[in-house]
Parts: C-alpha cells; structure tokens; sequence
C-alpha cells in the first residue's frame, strides 16, 4: 500500500526554522534519507518512492487541508494511508504523540485537513512546548527555535524521521524522542 506522509509548514525564508515548520524539517529528513528529490506542485512539493510519497503543502499552514485532499484524490488513497506530521506547543519539547484520529486540539492546519478529509489518519505531534504563559500562541509558533531546542534538533528530526520510515503500523502512543534509538 503507498503511504503519504505530509509535513504541515508555512512556505517563505522567514518562516523555515521557525517552530511552525518542524513538520517540513522532518520530511526534508526522510527525503534525504531515501535519497529522494522535491519537485513543485500546485498545491505541495512532493517526493516519491514506489511505496511512498513526501508532501510539504505550500497553500501555508492554515490551509493545509486543501493540498492533503488534492494529493489523496490524485493518489487514490484513503485515509488509513495517511500521516499528518506536525508541531504541537501543548506537547513538551522532544515528545512524540502518535495518534489516529481525534480533534484538532487548536491547531490550525490540522483543522484545514480535518475539514478537507476527515479525522481518520494517523498524526505524528512533535513536541515544541510549553509554550510560555505571557507569549501569544502565534509569536510563539511562528517564531524560530531558541539555541538549546535547535542543539536537539539534530536528534529529534531525524530520530522522528527513521520512526516514521520503521513504523508500517502505528500504535497510539506517546514517546521521548530524544530517548530513542
């Protein structure tokens, strides 16, 4: 069965190490973990394998949805193939909460693929919080990664990538990425 995999993110410089993009961050991982190149769609910058397609939308995150649902009718796919992977500021930094279905638990572009495809496909929440009290949950997302968080980085992505490639079937589940393997 082909798998998608999308990372949610926003398109632009301003925006491509902000906490916001983690999700593309780890589909650039898995993309040159597998050796695969990024062509330009309408709606995503894609990357595929005979099993496998990469999506990073680029309609920004707030509109996530429309790619997902444009890549899941050309691909004839339904939604148990699916994986969404993306920040979360309610989840601690270096967690990963895999989940099938469920809400959207305030966050935007998963809102977009919720209302686009429904709530049946799997969801990699990548861990970016706490988010401070005082911040706005915009400054904070959309803002880059402090120096400590991005010295972790260097293990979260590509510990969550070779997860993503290893884990055919998925359970629901929470994990300390930066304790695994």
């Amino acid at each position: 069965m082909t798998r998608l995999i999308v990372g949610l993110g926003n398109p632009g410089k301003q925006y491509q190490f902000s906490r916001h993009n983690l999700g593309w961050m780890v589909l650039d991982q898995l993309a040159t973990d597998l050796n695969l190149q990024w062509s330009t769609h309408k709606y995503s910058l894609t990357s595929k394998s005979p099993d496998l397609i990469l999506a990073k939308p680029t309609t920004y995150m707030n509109l996530s949805g429309q790619a997902v649902q444009k890549l899941k009718a050309f691909y004839k796919l339904d939604n148990q193939a699916i994986t969404i992977v993306y920040d979360d500021y309610a989840i601690d930094f270096g967690d990963l909460r895999i989940r099938h279905s469920g809400s959207d638990a305030g966050h935007n572009g998963l809102k977009s693929v919720i209302q686009a495809i429904g709530e049946d496909f799997w969801r990699y929440r990548i861990g970016i919080g706490p988010k401070p009290e005082y911040q706005p949950t915009r400054d904070f997302v959309l803002a880059n990664f402090s120096d400590n968080e991005v010295s972790s980085l260097g293990s979260i992505i590509p510990a969550t990538a070779k997860y993503l490639l290893d884990t055919a079937q998925p359970a629901d589940t929470t994990l300390r990425i930066l304790d695994l393997p």
